[in-house]
């Protein structure tokens, strides 16, 4: 009878050891993912960056046409590594969303370009136009991000 009640007791020790080895276990996957900065936290700051290059003026040109190209060059190499990322299962119904996002990024800079030409009269609509599709763009991106972890 006491040999029963041990291999009883040593099978709940057993089990119980598992349990919180199992539920204790923090991969170096999860580790990392909770080092990133959460994906609404990068968001708000990216529509602030955005909503900040709205406020510049006619005067600050060249300061917004930097950081809008800035902000193009980060969305491409994004673009980039997520083209990289892409399962082959899931290429077929990626590519052409990361075909659409670089052809809309390629408009933007042919926008940029006719920004900097345009008459201090225009300058304001033209800031206010490219300011929103680059906040369209940054969404349309995030959406597929999110496509891409599911």
């Amino acid at each position: 009878m006491k040999t029963h009640r041990w291999n009883s007791s040593a099978a709940w020790l057993l089990a119980l050891s598992a349990v919180c080895t199992l539920g204790c276990y923090d991969s170096d996957e999860t580790r990392a993912r909770e080092r990133q900065p959460k994906t609404s936290e990068v968001k708000r700051d990216v529509e602030q960056t955005w909503d900040d290059l709205k406020a510049y003026t006619a005067e600050r040109r060249a300061e917004f046409e930097h950081s809008v190209s800035a902000h193009l060059s980060r969305m491409e190499s994004e673009l980039d590594q997520l083209g990289n990322e892409v399962a082959d299962m899931k290429r077929d119904q990626i590519e052409p969303e990361i075909d659409g996002l670089r052809a809309r990024l390629r408009e933007m800079r042919t926008d940029l370009d006719e920004l900097r030409v345009s008459a201090a009269e225009n300058w304001e609509d033209a800031r206010d136009k490219m300011v929103d599709a680059g906040r369209d763009l940054g969404d349309s991106l995030d959406e597929l991000r999110v496509k891409l972890r599911t």
